[in-house]
């Protein structure tokens, strides 16, 4: 907001000066979800390396999670894979769609999103 103060808005009118600080206030709020959002993301991503979540050229067990390592229910007849990666993932780490479908949380998510 420090640059607002130096900038001279002395030739517009107070009605133009009032809708161009509102705009630059929305910008300011939406940079900062943005913000929180990319945190977030990154901090989800530090945890699934830190796990050490499946990479897809390995062998792991079919029975534990591709995310987070968990073992996987035993009662689960068909387990649950994702549709990009190809790993079985517990509900934990799968991550709802607004279409209803889903994807393994964190690398599959973001990537769709890009």
């Amino acid at each position: 907001m420090m640059a607002l103060e130096m900038i001279n808005l002395n030739f517009l009118s107070e009605l133009e000066r009032q809708k161009i600080l509102e705009v630059l206030k929305r910008d300011e709020e939406l940079r900062l979800i943005e913000e929180k959002r990319v945190r977030k993301l990154k901090t989800e991503l530090l945890d699934v390396k830190r796990k050490g979540a499946k990479r897809s050229s390995g062998n792991y067990s079919e029975r534990s999670c591709g995310r987070c390592q968990e073992p996987l229910s035993r009662l689960a007849v068909f387990p649950s894979q994702c549709k990009m990666c190809k790993h079985n993932v517990c509900r934990n780490c799968q991550a709802v769609l607004p279409d209803g479908s889903w994807l393994c949380s964190v690398r599959c998510v973001s990537k769709n999103r890009m």
